[in-house]
């Protein structure tokens, strides 16, 4: 990844990801590594942010492709719907935060 460092000049960035954890076949496959949880709300609750970012995800993905496009109408419904549908997603987060704090899982 290429970014500005510290001194403002333009830096490449290498990530090292940990052999074994799914993250490298999820970003070059798409395929999702099969995740088993012994607790059975945790599991729940990721599915839910899980679900929750997707929408969130997809509500900016329509903005960004038809800014300029829509109507303005459009444009504020799809926004406050964007809005709405981050404020689940952070809520979604929150909620397994919480309970893997509390729960210790």
């Amino acid at each position: 990844m290429t970014g500005l460092g510290a001194q403002g000049k333009l830096e490449t960035v290498t990530f090292l990801l940990p052999a074994g954890t799914g993250i490298l076949e999820l970003m070059t496959t798409g395929a999702e590594p099969r995740v088993e949880s012994a607790c059975p709300e945790k599991a729940n609750l990721l599915n839910e942010y899980d679900t929750a970012a997707a929408e969130f995800s997809r509500t900016v993905t329509v903005l960004n492709r038809r800014m300029g496009i829509m109507s303005r109408e459009d444009y504020v419904r799809i926004l406050r719907f964007s809005e709405q549908a981050r404020i689940r997603s952070e809520q979604a987060r929150l909620a397994l935060e919480r309970h893997v704090n509390e729960h210790g899982c």
